[in-house]
């Protein structure tokens, strides 16, 4: 396991457990990672100051993931919806994912260690 991390916009904060991935430890060694939250159809993500490619790679997600968005350089949180590409999940929200649909875009989002 790479770690646990925090995730906080507006009132909205998670906690998350990331997996062995080689994407997952590159995420958490780089935390802080903070930017403004941009929202799509069921997931909300925030750029990422990395360039990684993918690994085990998906289109499929479910409710809770976290993955990193090699095409667009995010990390993103999904709630109910697919990616538009595919993902490298890195780990999984502990508790009821669907409070990110009251993620607003623009909102400054923070994910740090846990």
């Amino acid at each position: 396991m790479a770690g646990k991390v925090k995730v906080t916009c507006g009132q909205v904060q998670l906690t998350a457990t990331l997996n062995d991935t080689e994407t997952a430890k590159a995420i958490y060694e780089s935390l802080p990672i903070e930017g403004l939250a941009q929202t799509g159809t069921g997931y909300v993500f925030v750029m990422a100051p990395l360039s990684l490619g993918e690994e085990q790679s998906t289109d499929q997600v479910t409710a809770g993931a976290l993955a990193y968005w090699p095409a667009g350089s995010a990390v993103c949180l999904f709630y109910g919806g697919q990616p538009p590409t595919e993902v490298n999940v890195i780990g999984g929200v502990n508790g009821n994912a669907l409070v990110a649909r009251n993620i607003i875009s623009g909102t400054v989002v923070k994910i740090e260690k846990a």
